[in-house]
């Protein structure tokens, strides 16, 4: 008898334990190199586990085979919760004839030019766009863009690499950051899988200008399928002035949306964001505006959202975003749970505020408090820290997950809750972040308070 399993393509030693632990023999990972040899450490099978190279697709594809072949496996679905991952993830469920994005519809979300291309010929709202390929070009975005311009990568993730300009200057400062950040990374994939815009090497690829959208950001995990959209969770994104642009300190789930968004106006608007891109069934997160009861649409990929947000929606009410994606993937008929069911819980990030070696993260002062529900610390005494723009994973040390106060502010909570943590790092005397953090803070934030 064959044992079927969900193809997770790509994942992460975390993701790898959690599936493992919770959904024991209902996955099959392919992992690169680079994460596997920890893997099967973790108590799985042989059978639970094929270590590649990902980054290669024929040996991806050939060991897969080999591996299915051998142990008379058989593949229900295919997962993925990592970026880099998802045009693999698409080959592969093509070869194999199983339901997933195509190809074609993930080039179109990790591009995020084409992106905004589409959803700008398909009436969807989103920021002005332009490709820059040079730094002089870059100086005449000024009066394109009503002199607020941020500049970003065409892949990537996040707010890496992104920076929000006010003066001319910086805009071919930021330009020359991007090139440089590109260099340094051109062996990563989360940058390789999107090269095929012009299908040179990445450092080559031109840099996206977009205007600046002022408002409260939001982002979303949601189902498209049978025409229909369901939304799995809406969180409110909270930002700090004095860190490098689009850098999330915490997200707060369930968000409130403001009284002008209805529940079936952001359903009827996802769906279309969605479907522009080709996507008729997936799992989506989405970032987005909301600036004077408009919806403004930032990015999409279709995959669920990362980060703390899984646990923080476990957390808030019960669901497991993780499990989900495997039983949408075997094509189950998937119950996302009402936001009346959940208790608003706060993520909050733990950001180094320097370079350096951590030496410690003291959380013994969340001890005593009842609202804290989780404490994750991602690395031990000795790692060494490195500040955007030149690394954007090393300097988050891990998240705190409390429950919220309704009747205090959100910005409050996360304030008083960081004066319970102490991160200890020694220091390397640079000041890396200085201009990165003054080029990119954003512009009216005051009208748009966090809180």
């Amino acid at each position: 008898m064959s044992d079927s399993r969900v193809l997770v393509v790509g994942t992460t030693p975390d993701y790898f334990a959690h599936i493992h632990e919770r959904y024991p023999g209902q996955a099959l990972f392919l992992t690169d190199l680079a994460h596997g040899a920890g893997l099967s450490e973790n108590g799985s099978a042989p059978s639970d586990e094929v270590v590649c190279h990902l980054a290669d697709n024929e040996d991806a594809l050939n060991r897969l085979q080999a591996h299915l072949a051998k142990t008379n496996q058989s593949l229900s679905g295919v997962a993925c919760y990592d970026c880099e991952w998802l045009a693999l993830a698409a080959s592969l469920a093509q070869r194999f004839s199983l339901p997933y994005p195509s190809v074609e519809s993930v080039q179109l979300s990790r591009d995020k030019f084409l992106t905004k291309k589409r959803w700008a010929e398909c009436d969807v709202r989103c920021p002005k766009a332009t490709l820059v390929y040079s730094g002089r070009q870059a100086i005449r975005l000024f009066e394109q863009f009503d002199g607020s311009v941020v500049l970003k990568p065409l892949t990537g993730s996040g707010s890496e690499l992104t920076f929000h300009c006010h003066e001319k200057a910086d805009l071919v400062k930021a330009y020359l950051a991007i090139k440089d950040g590109l260099q340094s990374r051109q062996q990563s994939p989360l940058y390789a899988s999107g090269a095929g815009h012009s299908g040179g090497p990445v450092v080559d690829q031109p840099v996206l200008a977009e205007e600046f959208i002022s408002g409260r950001e939001y982002s979303a995990d949601f189902i498209i399928a049978d025409d229909t959209v369901s939304v799995i969770r809406v969180a409110k994104k909270l930002r700090g002035d004095a860190l490098p642009f689009g850098t999330t300190v915490a997200y707060v789930v369930p968000a409130k949306l403001p009284a002008g968004i209805t529940s079936g106006m952001l359903s009827k608007r996802l769906r279309k964001t969605a479907k522009a891109l080709g996507l008729s069934r997936a799992i989506c997160m989405v970032d987005f505006v909301v600036n004077e009861n408009e919806l403004i649409f930032l990015e999409l990929t279709p995959r669920i959202g990362g980060d703390c947000l899984p646990s923080l929606v476990r957390h808030s009410c019960g669901f497991d975003t993780i499990g989900l994606a495997l039983d949408f993937a075997r094509g189950g008929k998937v119950m996302v749970p009402s936001t009346e069911l959940s208790k608003e819980h706060i993520g909050m990030r733990l950001l180094s505020a320097r370079g350096g070696v951590l030496e410690e993260v003291n959380t013994n002062g969340l001890s005593g408090d009842l609202r804290v529900k989780e404490t994750c610390l991602r690395f031990a005494r000795g790692h060494e820290i490195s500040v955007p723009p030149d690394d954007y994973d090393s300097w988050v040390l891990g998240h705190v997950i409390f429950e919220s106060q309704t009747d205090v502010r959100h910005r409050e909570q996360c304030a008083a809750m960081s004066q319970k943590i102490c991160i200890s790092v020694d220091y390397y005397n640079d000041q890396k972040l200085a201009w990165f953090q003054n080029a990119s803070r954003r512009v009216d934030q005051s009208r748009y308070p966090i809180g």
